[in-house]
């Protein structure tokens, strides 16, 4: 290791003088980091008193050793106040420097421990809901089981028309809140990163046509008129079939509970200029507003307050939809307006769509 020592001058002090005053300097710098540490208002009392301090320690430097003091403040000799207020001013930058960061090294812990205390914490929610719903789904699965075998009279007759009601409203309550465990479970599976596609080339329009017939009744009790506009000729995708009616079925459930008496629920699908596939429903309902937009695309997010509400539903069909999609590689978009009704697009990459298969298909036909 090479060491640069600095020739001497012919009046100057010695070098072991030299060596006492850089060390001076350089401890006078450490305790002015360290103060970075004490209270504001005490730290401005100790620098008001530093001021003398150092206003009388520069000076007999200066009668020691002028040169020295030339090239570390190159200031005219006569004016100490200036050299005074440069070393304050040092300090002050090293106070500063310090105090910003120890608030960085603060910020940055506790950051990385409000982030790992929200994933501990999602993960636990998310087992928890997966547990849960596979406990509950194996005796929901008998309840319904037994009443649809008793509303059927498969073993013979009840004997009163009552009973029977009773075992409709059971197997149909039942249905409902299986249906609403198996969205539980399968969003707390893609929360968790567990849910797992079964991928195959799909006909999008087979997938529409049949979810538009499991809310006909619906609609018709509701007098919402259902359209659907399918593009001709239109190519496979590569999806998983389960899981894409899903994203169909809660949309359209969503467009005709939502779609007041006398309104239109139209669902298309079309492959864009750039190849991808759009599918959209557009409804005439009730809309949503700009501020609660992002409330319901959240998970069990209602729009509507608890003592207000006028709809059933838990809130997970949006959320679901959106995660369903975004583990296709696609995105979701939802654009509303209040009173006017509401329009939910889902996209789906290029990648997906299969255009050789749909021409060996218009070949061989």
């Amino acid at each position: 290791m090479t060491s640069v020592v600095a020739p001497e001058s012919p009046d100057g002090p010695t070098s072991e003088a030299r060596l006492v005053e850089r060390n001076s300097w350089k401890r006078l710098c450490e305790r002015g980091l360290h103060w970075s540490r004490v209270h504001v208002a005490g730290f401005a009392v100790i620098l008001g008193g530093l001021y003398w301090v150092v206003d009388a320690i520069i000076h007999v430097l200066f009668q020691a050793d002028a040169a020295f003091l030339e090239q570390l403040f190159p200031f005219d000799a006569s004016q100490l106040w200036m050299r005074s207020l440069a070393v304050l001013l040092i300090i002050a930058l090293g106070v500063s420097a310090q105090h910003a960061i120890d608030a960085q090294q603060r910020l940055k812990k506790e950051a990385e421990a409000a982030r790992e205390s929200a994933e501990l914490a999602h993960r636990t929610k998310s087992q928890f809901l997966a547990n849960t719903s596979h406990e509950l789904r194996s005796p929901l699965n008998a309840i319904i089981g037994f009443a649809e075998i008793m509303r059927d009279e498969l073993f013979g007759p009840i004997g009163v028309p009552q009973y029977k009601d009773y075992c409709e409203d059971i197997y149909a309550s039942g249905t409902h809140l299986l249906e609403l465990i198996n969205d539980i479970l399968d969003l707390s599976k893609v929360e968790a990163g567990k849910l797992e596609l079964r991928e195959e080339a799909v006909d999008i329009g087979s997938v529409v046509e049949s979810c538009v017939r499991l809310v006909r009744v619906r609609a018709q009790e509701g007098q919402v008129t259902l359209e659907t506009e399918i593009e001709p000729d239109l190519p496979p995708v590569y999806v998983d079939e389960r899981k894409m009616k899903q994203v169909v079925l809660n949309l359209l459930s969503n467009a005709v509970k939502f779609t007041p008496e006398g309104g239109n629920v139209e669902t298309s699908a079309r492959v864009t200029a750039g190849g991808q596939l759009e599918l959209v429903v557009t409804d005439t309902g009730i809309g949503i507003a700009p501020e609660d937009m992002e409330t319901a695309i959240s998970a069990f997010g209602q729009v509507e307050s608890t003592l207000s509400r006028k709809y059933e539903g838990t809130g997970l069909g949006l959320p679901l939809v959106k995660a369903l999609v975004a583990l296709h590689g696609g995105e979701f978009e939802l654009t509303s307006e209040v009173a006017v009704g509401t329009r939910a697009i889902v996209t789906l990459p290029s990648s997906r769509v299969r255009r050789d298969a749909a021409a060996r298909h218009r070949q061989t036909a």
